[in-house]
């Protein structure tokens, strides 16, 4: 059971990474490219559907947290980083993603490492 536990958190935190690269890539072209209207429109409603993914999670693991203050405390960044690109001004809170792509990239190195042994 707790094996198959970990496998279904590795898949969920392969699928938050890939939203993660997908939010990445929507910032560098709303930051460095110059998107139509219609690449902006369809760019901000898939961010708002990614941000909307990013609270989910986020609420459900505080809600599930066995110490939810500490929860809150060491994981802060994620409930800033769902902040979608569509409000002016937010762009900054949104590279906080890359913390947490940041943490995934530690969390395979560990898995890993500890398959190797």
């Amino acid at each position: 059971m707790k094996q198959r536990r970990q496998r279904l958190t590795i898949w969920i935190e392969i699928f938050m990474a890939s939203l993660v690269a997908v939010s990445m890539t929507f910032l560098a072209i709303d930051i460095f490219g110059h998107p139509s209207p219609v690449e902006s429109f369809w760019m901000e409603h898939i961010d708002l559907a990614i941000a909307c993914i990013f609270l989910t999670e986020f609420i459900i693991r505080f809600a599930t947290a066995r110490k939810p203050l500490y929860f809150l405390k060491d994981n802060w960044y994620l409930l800033v980083a769902s902040i979608p690109i569509a409000i002016p001004g937010t762009e900054i809170f949104r590279l906080l993603r890359l913390e947490r792509a940041l943490r995934i990239i530690r969390v395979f190195d560990h898995a890993a490492e500890v398959s190797r042994r």
